[in-house]
């Protein structure tokens, strides 16, 4: 059986981990002379979190009419539809953007996308919460 598409993502995860785990990001960020690389995870911590963003993509993917079974499968216009489902249903910012840092690692990771993606390239507006009268956010 092949792998479906969420063992494929968290595949290139791994792949992600063991190229930059034990490395310093701070010090090929300087001698690359860039500040994202979206083709390394040097944290574990990184590594789970993207893992979790990877889960919560990859359930939602089950139900798209599009047969999402290759990395190549999911297009950027994808993603956005995504995060855009996201921000509808009250995910905060922060977590979209999460979201979207996960599936930049593995699709421009692994070379499925031609570069990566911002919040700002989806026309992202920030909603902010509703506060009742006098309430303050903090």
């Amino acid at each position: 059986m092949a792998p479906n598409l969420r063992k494929r993502m968290i595949d290139e995860l791994y792949r992600q981990y063991k190229r930059g785990h034990g490395t310093s990001r701070h010090e090929h960020k300087q001698a690359t002379k860039t500040f994202a690389h979206h083709d390394r995870i040097y944290s574990n911590n990184s590594l789970h979190t993207h893992k979790t963003q990877i889960d919560q993509f990859s359930k939602w993917a089950k139900e798209q009419p599009e047969r999402l079974r290759q990395l190549s499968d999911v297009t950027p216009e994808i993603a956005k539809r995504y995060v855009q489902e996201r921000q509808e249903q009250g995910y905060r910012s922060s977590s979209n953007g999460s979201a979207l840092l996960a599936l930049n690692h593995v699709f421009k990771g692994s070379g499925a996308w031609e570069r990566s993606y911002s919040k700002t390239d989806f026309d992202y507006i920030a909603i902010a919460p509703p506060y009742s009268s006098g309430e303050q956010p903090f």
